[in-house]
Order: C-alpha cells, then sequence, then structure tokens
C-alpha cells in the first residue's frame, strides 16, 4: 500500500456518486470537486506518511462563485490588483464546520482500514453537501456566515487575498449579502485600521492612501 493506491481507491469509491465534477489529487492532497449552480466547491482530504502508517485527514472546504469574483475585481484600483487572489470566496476550516463526520488523523495501515475510511470520507461528503454546501452556494449564504464573526475576529473569515484587498472583499461580500449591520461594523473598523497603518508599518507609509482611495 502507498499513497497513489489510497488516492486511486478513494476516488473509485466517490465516482459512484452523482454530481460529483471529479477528484484531482496533487502532492499530498486530494481535491475533491462539486457544482451547486454557479458555485464551485471543493473538499480536501489531506495523507501525510509515517512509516508504515498513513494518516489522512480532511482539512475544509473551499466555495469559489466566479460571478462575484469578476464583480469584486472591478472594484478595485489597478495598485490594489496585485493584493488579489481569486482561488476561492471563502474558505472553512474542517474544525469549524462543527460536523460529527470531520475526519481527523484517521490511520490507514491495512485495506480494512483504507475501505473504513472510505465509508467515513462518503458520510463526510454528503453532510457536507447537504447541511453545508446547500447554505454557502450564494452570496446571501456566505454574507451569513462571515456575519457570525465580529470585526475583531475577522481573520478568522478567510477570503483569499492580502491586506487590504481581503477585507475589502469581506466588506463587498457582507454588502452584496444585505448584511448591513455588520458591513458597517466592518468598514468603520477597516478604515480606523488602514489610518494607523502608516504608524504600524512606517516602511509602508506611501500605500495607506490608495487603501483609502480604494
Amino acid at each position: 500500500m502507498n499513497k497513489k493506491t489510497i488516492f486511486k481507491s478513494i476516488k473509485n469509491n466517490l465516482y459512484e456518486y452523482a454530481g460529483l465534477d471529479n477528484v484531482l489529487s496533487s502532492g499530498d492532497q486530494l481535491v475533491i470537486n462539486y457544482t451547486i449552480k454557479d458555485a464551485y466547491f471543493s473538499v480536501v482530504v489531506r495523507c501525510q506518511t509515517f512509516g508504515n502508517t498513513y494518516l489522512v485527514n480532511t482539512s475544509g472546504i473551499r466555495i469559489r462563485i466566479n460571478d462575484l469574483e469578476l464583480r469584486f475585481e472591478s472594484l478595485l484600483i489597478p495598485e490594489l490588483l496585485k493584493f488579489y487572489n481569486n482561488d476561492f470566496t471563502l474558505s472553512i476550516g474542517a474544525g469549524s464546520l462543527d460536523l460529527d463526520t470531520a475526519i481527523s488523523f484517521f490511520k490507514i495501515r491495512t485495506d480494512l482500514d483504507l475501505g473504513n475510511f472510505n465509508m467515513s470520507l462518503v458520510k463526510f461528503f454528503e453532510d457536507v453537501r447537504d447541511s453545508v454546501f446547500q447554505n454557502i452556494s450564494d452570496v446571501n449564504g456566505i454574507a451569513s456566515y462571515i456575519s457570525k464573526f465580529s470585526y475583531e475576529n475577522n481573520s478568522k473569515v478567510l477570503v483569499g487575498g492580502k491586506f487590504p484587498v481581503q477585507h475589502f472583499k469581506k466588506l463587498f461580500l457582507l454588502y452584496e449579502g444585505k448584511q448591513i449591520s455588520r458591513y458597517e461594523e466592518y468598514r468603520d473598523g477597516l478604515i480606523q485600521q488602514i489610518r494607523s497603518f502608516p504608524f504600524r508599518k512606517p516602511n509602508r507609509k506611501e500605500e495607506a492612501k490608495p487603501f483609502l482611495d480604494n
């Protein structure tokens, strides 16, 4: 048994389920892709090797909605495009999903272990598909998720990109998803943060103006 045979087994097992786009392997990760309307989801499975033991876990999910990414990118001034990343619109760690079926530190040593993991992964995927994907397959669902976090805790929300564009994207998603009170909190918090940027980062103080302009 090796990582290649483990990934092949997982792929074959998952492809029995209708609606699955594809399963791609890259290094020590297996990426399971799924689509709901215009929302593209990815579930990441990681496999690490420790001697004859393979430690497997579900590290989290990502969602990308191309229309939202294009609309957001059109709002960025050229100076800030270098801070932008459209790999995903929202990323949620497995630990934040609060699902009993989430898999962490599953040890595979035998074919029996691999069979048990495949069954567990299918249950996790179905659980995520039915209880998570359906709720965040549009901007309203994404905004509702972001709004659970205050601006002080906004670092727990991953939307891709670097400061301040990642914050701008959160503002955009909150506004488009009609979470206005949280949008205003994020807007005011970000303005204060940007105004203090020249003092916190003296070597980058010239960047504060385009941040505020945008």
